[in-house]
């Protein structure tokens, strides 16, 4: 083989390897923008957790809110109730020990005056 076809046959196996070298980067030049497609489409799930993590975030603001009005409307306002009722129920009680006492001294004196009386009568 002379130098010439050498020459040429190494031109031909050099342009047989780029030509590889081409087809690998077309391929690696693919996946490339198959991982960008695939990062696009990770960015934009992203945006929408972010966005749902958003309106979570405001759900639970406003249940705090609503557990605070809640807790005052309690504090204000059952609370006091509860305490009159137990008021009242104090009131009544006392009350009804009271009279209960009172009757109590009422039928002892009847009861005297009864034995009294059947005393003078026999």
């Amino acid at each position: 083989m002379t130098n010439e076809e050498k020459i040429l046959q190494m031109l031909s196996d050099m342009n047989a390897r780029l030509a590889n070298i081409e087809q690998e980067a077309v391929k690696t030049g693919e996946r490339l923008t198959g991982i960008e497609q695939e990062a696009v489409k990770t960015g934009e799930r992203l945006t929408g957790i972010e966005q749902e993590a958003v309106k979570t975030g405001e759900r639970l603001t406003t249940i705090e809110q609503e557990v605070v009005k809640t807790n005052l409307k309690i504090e204000n306002d059952i609370v006091k109730r509860l305490d009159s009722l137990t008021d009242g129920y104090i009131l009544t009680h006392e009350k009804q020990y009271e009279t209960e006492r009172k009757l109590e001294r009422k039928i002892e004196a009847l009861e005297k005056r009864i034995e009294q009386l059947e005393i003078k009568a026999s």
